[in-house]
């Protein structure tokens, strides 16, 4: 079996609650790598390694991006479409998994229908959060990302 050590994240999430809930969550997963940016503005400039995130080794591709859907300037939905029409293969290709604070259904559909891998609905209970990364971190490891699998 792959090990999980050593994934990495790119967490997109403005709310700081949110951000320190799903922080303290991947502290549960052995070696994870997390960077954060405040909104999908930020997430593209981060993935096309626009200033300031234009030193690679500092700033990697993530191997899984975690994404909130309501946010400023561009919103998850907005950088889904992106990601989906203008983004380069490479960036294409990474996983998103969608954490949104929004259990309705035209919102899960939309994502999905824009490239969303995975959709899970935001909860405060810690230990939930923690057992959801874990799970999340173990299945994606065991999968040929394509940050790992040479397509770089």
């Amino acid at each position: 079996m792959t090990s999980h050590s050593g994934l990495r994240f790119l967490l997109v999430e403005d709310t700081e609650t949110d951000a320190w809930f799903i922080k303290r969550a991947l502290e549960s997963v052995p070696d994870a790598h997390l960077e954060r940016v405040k909104d999908g503005q930020e997430a593209m400039d981060y993935l096309e390694g626009n200033e300031p995130y234009t030193d690679r080794k500092r700033y990697p591709l993530p191997d899984i991006i975690l994404l909130d859907l309501k946010m400023p300037r561009v919103d998850g939905f907005q950088f889904l479409k992106w990601r989906r029409e203008k983004a380069s293969e490479e960036i294409a290709l990474v996983p998103v998994v969608v954490l949104s604070g929004s259990n309705l259904d035209k919102d899960i559909r939309e994502a999905y229908t824009l490239g969303a891998n995975r959709y899970l609905v935001k909860t405060s209970d810690t230990a939930l959060y923690q057992k959801r990364m874990r799970l999340m971190a173990e299945l994606w490891a065991e999968s040929e990302l394509p940050t790992r699998s040479g397509v770089r």
